[in-house]
């Protein structure tokens, strides 16, 4: 147990996950539930004085709620009750460069999903873990799950046979919506070439692979895009009243791809 090993829970600086973000509570929350870490530091928002009043409303001491990543890793770096170890929740493309700050500067990491945004720098991060030896914890809560993990043991245990076949989904209905999740989230520039495979796809794969213990070995993929093309309204009748709602129709456009599974 991590208490018993060095008579104090460990130290978590958090970088992102701000007002308004759904996934920087639940990093914060998991990190609370065993009692293995304590909060001592953050970064909350690219707006230095947001994330400073960001961080004081969380509990962490004023001179310890950081205006920027690099300002928390610097900082830190010199006391001598520094973070043991920093979350990143930011969006996907500032991932590769707070994670490459943070292991020079000797901190072990929990980042979310997905890695960076392309496989050059995934690459690179994974060889700079390695060279460092710093504790790299890439966040895919699922696998946290009691039916998952029972999931994974009955097939540990062999109770559903060898495994032929293995099908997944993960459903996001708001890419249908007009209003749909504003901001980087359906930015190419910041979240990579694919929304579906690299934000969202990442978290089927992963799950595939720890229930079943598998890992892809070739892939054939075909990739396509869904569209908003028209919109029309439909009249139904439910027990009290009629009402008419808008529907989009979908079209789809789909590309054979070549996929580099190294």
């Amino acid at each position: 147990m991590v208490i018993e090993a060095i008579g104090r829970p460990l130290r978590l600086a958090v970088i992102g996950g701000g007002p308004g973000s759904v996934i920087g509570e639940v990093h914060r929350i998991a990190a609370r539930l065993d009692g293995y870490y304590e909060i001592v530091a953050s970064t909350l928002s690219s707006d230095p004085e947001r994330s400073r009043r960001a961080g004081i409303a969380i509990g962490v001491p004023e001179d310890r709620a950081y205006p920027s990543a690099r300002e928390l890793i610097e900082n830190e770096s010199k006391r001598t009750d520094r973070a043991d170890v920093i979350a990143v929740m930011t969006p996907n493309d500032s991932h590769y460069e707070i994670c490459s700050m943070a292991m020079a500067a000797g901190f072990h990491l929990v980042c979310d999903k997905p890695l960076t945004t392309d496989l050059a720098t995934a690459v690179s991060l994974a060889r700079k873990v390695k060279s460092t030896g710093i504790e790299f914890c890439l966040a895919h809560c699922y696998t946290g799950y009691p039916m998952v993990r029972q999931a994974r043991a009955m097939v540990q245990a062999g109770a559903i046979g060898a495994i032929r076949q293995l099908h997944l989904q993960y459903v996001q209905g708001w890419f249908a919506l007009d209003h749909g999740v504003p901001g980087w989230r359906l930015d190419p520039a910041r979240i990579g070439a694919s929304a579906i495979l690299i934000d969202i796809g990442t978290h089927a794969h992963h799950l595939g692979a720890y229930v079943t213990g598998l890992d892809l070995d070739s892939l054939c993929a075909d990739v396509g895009t869904l569209f908003l093309a028209v919109k029309w309204t439909i009249t139904f009748r439910p027990f009290f009243g009629i009402r008419t709602v808008p529907v989009a129709r979908c079209g789809s456009q789909t590309r054979r791809v070549a996929l580099n599974t190294d």
